[in-house]
């Protein structure tokens, strides 16, 4: 199968490649990262209890994270009345209240998520508020007024190592493909290299000529003596 190729100047193709490969690594952040999580998503076990993040209300009435195994002083962990809107709402508020949370989007982040609800069972998703390039996330349901840990998602920066090649790997996916796709003109003409060396050779080609016939004309004899 051939595919149609498109002719594009020299300049034009030097300069889409990259840009080429540049697009394909953007493109693939966002489902190799997708894909990352889930698989890095895996059950509770002993050694996260104390450092499992669950949802709290402050004393001042706003929403706030805390941890399962060192609850904060200030803070009253919530396992009823879940109002997602509002929850969602003070978070988003109380991240942009820290040094550097006004960098942040002015659209909500969704943070929290009531998953299920039944009698005597709520599931939940909370993802902690972070300005740092790190992310954590918690699964837990709620029974009888009890927390129990279900799943947790944990990285910091340190994901980009893993990563890192298969973004790299869709840049040259895109490459691969613009290769494909895209051809510069063929050249016609010579290139200024080889002008220059042809008038070089020119050049010289008549100064050798020039020398010949000067001394071609002082060897010739009088047309009298030869007479």
């Amino acid at each position: 199968m051939h595919l149609p190729l498109i002719r594009v100047p020299h300049w034009v193709f030097a300069a889409v490649l990259p840009f080429a490969f540049c697009v394909g690594c953007s493109c693939s952040v966002r489902p190799i990262m997708y894909l990352a999580e889930h698989a890095w998503v895996r059950p509770v076990q002993e050694r996260d209890l104390s450092w499992f993040p669950v949802m709290a209300k402050g004393g001042e009435g706003g929403y706030c994270t805390t941890l399962l195994g060192e609850p904060r002083a200030d803070a009253k962990i919530v396992v009823d009345d879940f109002d997602e809107e509002a929850i969602n709402r003070s978070l988003n508020a109380w991240i942009r209240s820290w040094p550097g949370g006004r960098r942040l989007s002015s659209r909500d982040y969704r943070y929290f998520e009531v998953i299920d609800r039944a009698p005597g069972l709520t599931r939940v998703c909370l993802e902690v508020p972070t300005l740092k390039d790190s992310k954590t996330k918690a699964w837990y349901e709620i029974r009888a007024g009890e927390i129990h840990p279900v799943k947790i998602l944990r990285y910091g920066p340190g994901i980009v190592v893993y990563v890192g090649p298969y973004i790299l790997l869709g840049g040259f996916i895109a490459l691969g493909i613009c290769w494909m796709l895209i051809r510069p003109w063929p050249r016609t003409g010579k290139s200024r290299a080889q002008r220059s060396a042809d008038a070089d050779v020119a050049a010289f080609l008549r100064k050798q000529g020039d020398g010949h016939d000067s001394g071609g004309a002082g060897n010739a004899e009088p047309e009298g003596r030869r007479r």
